[in-house]
Parts: C-alpha cells; structure tokens; sequence
C-alpha cells in the first residue's frame, strides 16, 4: 500500500486506469480503505462491447466505494449503454472487430485510453503491473 500512498503524497495528478480485473478490483479496495478513492482519478474505457454485467459492476463499485469514474469512449461517440452502442454501430459498425481488429483496438482501446490520460492531466498512472 505504500506505493499508494507515495503516488498519492507526489502532488502529481494520480490516475488509476481501471479495467475491472481481479487486480484493478484489489487496487479500488485498497485506494477505498487508504481513503484515496476520491483524491485519485479512477479511469474506464468503454470499448462499447462490454457486457451489460461489465456495465452494471462500475455502477455498482462506484456506489459501494462512494465515487465516480470518468469514463472514455470512441472519439465521436456519445450517450450511456444502448445509445452509445447504437451510435458506434452506425459510425464505425457492428463488425469492425471482425473486419479489422487493429482499426478496432485502436479506436476502442488505445485512443480512449490515451485521450482519457489527457483529459485527466495524469502525471502518475497506478497499475497493477510488477516491476521485474
């Protein structure tokens, strides 16, 4: 937890990318019991594939955890669950995973996550990931 902690105490702007996997579900708890949850940005990228459960379970932990995320999406894409996805589908279309998943990753992973980064000022990302 300390390396929380040091982040936090830079007085750089924190960012925490979260992607709702066991590990970035153990770093919410531990920003939430260290009483960082509301002083470190939490980012989502909707990839506007994602289940309705993936959906349901960031509501659900921003409740449980007393914040709210910021979420990015698709350049040009807009509105929340149906409405965005719709909105996807007309601009960019239903199968552009299948079509071309380079185009896709990048349009649905990569530029949110990098203009989410933007958007928030961060300085100092927390992960996961170990050094080795």
């Amino acid at each position: 937890m300390s390396a929380l902690n040091a982040a936090h105490n830079s007085g750089l702007k924190v960012v925490f990318p979260n992607a709702l996997i066991a590990g970035d579900v153990v770093i919410t708890h531990m920003l939430y019991r260290l009483g960082l949850i509301n002083d470190i940005s939490v980012l989502f990228v909707n990839t506007l594939h994602l289940f309705e459960e993936t959906l349901d379970f960031i509501d659900d932990i921003e409740k449980e955890y007393g914040f709210k995320g910021y979420t990015t999406m698709a350049e040009g894409i807009s509105g929340d669950r149906i409405e965005s996805k719709a909105m996807y589908d007309r601009v960019y279309g239903a199968d552009l995973w299948k079509k071309d998943i380079s185009a896709y990753d990048r349009i649905c992973k990569v530029e949110p996550f990098q203009r989410g980064l933007k958007d928030l000022g961060a300085q100092v990302v927390i992960t996961g990931r170990t050094r080795w």
